[in-house]
């Protein structure tokens, strides 16, 4: 297993294990689903994204607030994401 695929798999584990279960459900389902196949950018910004509190992140992703600029566009593509589920 290589660096970038081991640094992944941490990030997926680590979004299955937040604190509230709608979190677990969006950003679990958004690392199993996309990180793999997704360039270093996105994989920095959801790093990042996991770095915050889940009422901070579940405000982002149902709307109620907006993301800080760095972090729109994931907020984007995991509500995008979602939604085709």
């Amino acid at each position: 297993m290589n660096e970038l695929s081991k640094r992944v798999k941490k990030l997926q584990v680590k979004a299955h294990l937040r604190g509230s279960k709608e979190n677990c459900e969006l950003l679990g389902y958004f690392a199993k689903k996309y990180l793999l196949n997704t360039d270093t950018e996105t994989i920095n910004s959801f790093e990042q994204l996991l770095e915050f509190s889940d009422p901070e992140i579940t405000d982002w992703l149902l709307g109620y607030m907006v993301p800080p600029e760095h972090l729109a566009e994931i907020i984007e593509s995991i509500t995008q994401l979602y939604k085709k589920v």
